[in-house]
């Protein structure tokens, strides 16, 4: 069982849109300021070997949700 989600999850990220970039219009600016804000209050450590994750996913047929996963690993998610 445990197996099959993962063959499905593996699965949804071929047909997945990318992860969103964060909101860059003035109307936003209050959501962007608490954002920057709480980057000094939370501090997330993933111990993933970023360059190791893009090289194995170079050939996954959705290249966009790849990159948009290594541009939040390396610039942060939103």
């Amino acid at each position: 069982p445990a197996f099959n989600g993962f063959v499905h999850s593996a699965h949804n990220t071929t047909t997945c849109d990318p992860l969103p970039h964060p909101p860059v219009d003035n109307t936003s600016f209050q959501s962007i300021l608490s954002y920057y804000k709480s980057l000094n209050i939370f501090k997330v450590v993933t111990p993933i070997n970023i360059e190791a994750f893009s090289t194995a996913f170079s050939i996954h047929p959705n290249k966009p949700y790849i990159q948009s996963v290594v541009r939040g690993f390396t610039e942060g998610f939103w």
